[in-house]
């Protein structure tokens, strides 16, 4: 359960896209910048437990602040890449318990040319070792998958994907089907505003009961010069119904997610 509520808490971190009058959606990092975003969550949560245990209902909030530094690329295009958490906060409640204490932990790897950031290595003086193992593990399977339209859009263009999101973590291999469209709203100067709905499909592997759904809408503003998004905010809506040593347990959540990113070119 603990790495449910983890999952629902990064899964925002990771939805996010150039001519004068289009765009094509992009998430790239570029070498050389300082990426620091800052993440205010809420949640509220209803658990029922068929089997005699009264339901639970649980609100938190969470406020992260992380920033993301690249490095000069090699002749390969390869650029070193470093995650540093700066804060995070978790209200009471039971995600505060599932998630680990990341403020002061620092995650690094690479970002091979044309793909999404890849952490081999953690510190963290907060975190035992299971967790140091797992959460890049975590972060690097929701990024190696998350995909954009190809398409360059004009004002007014609709655009949808579909894309499977597999946590590899071990004995909880959990599924989840995503379809997000993108609606270019308008563009003034170097941003895009974009309208975003989501809905999901969550199944897990053999062995686990966990089935469940839902649905969400938002905002995203796109800096189009650094292709990379400014803005992102959320609300999602999902469903989840589980049997866990033989007793049935049905969550429902509602989540609103506001992120902002500021970036800028890295001092030397």
């Amino acid at each position: 359960m603990k790495k449910l509520f983890a999952l629902l808490l990064l899964l925002p971190l990771f939805y996010q896209c150039n001519n004068s009058n289009k765009v094509e959606l992009k998430l790239e990092f570029k070498e050389n910048h300082v990426y620091t975003q800052v993440i205010n969550q809420k949640i509220s949560m209803d658990m029922n437990y068929k089997g005699g245990k009264d339901p639970i209902e649980t609100n938190t909030d969470m406020q992260l602040e992380a920033v993301i530094t690249t490095g000069s690329a090699d002749a390969s295009g390869t650029i070193p890449v470093e995650m540093d958490y700066k804060k995070a906060s978790v209200s009471a409640g039971l995600a505060a318990a599932a998630m680990p204490k990341l403020e002061g932990v620092k995650m690094f790897g690479k970002i091979l040319k044309g793909k999404q950031p890849e952490y081999d290595s953690i510190v963290g003086d907060s975190l035992d070792f299971r967790t140091k193992k797992l959460l890049p593990q975590i972060m690097n399977g929701i990024t190696s998958q998350i995909k954009t339209p190809k398409k360059k859009m004009a004002v007014g263009d609709e655009e949808s994907i579909s894309f499977p999101l597999e946590t590899p973590i071990p004995i909880f291999n959990m599924k989840m089907m995503t379809i997000t469209k993108y609606k270019l709203v308008s563009i003034k100067g170097d941003r895009a505003f974009f309208d975003v709905n989501l809905s999901y499909e969550m199944s897990a592997d053999k062995g686990l009961e966990i089935s469940g759904g839902g649905k969400g809408a938002g905002t995203m503003e796109y800096d189009i010069t650094n292709q990379y998004f400014r803005a992102y905010n959320l609300k999602t809506d999902m469903t989840i119904k589980s049997k866990i040593l033989g007793m049935s347990v049905d969550m429902s959540t509602h989540q609103e997610s506001d992120i902002k990113v500021d970036i800028q070119p890295r001092k030397k």
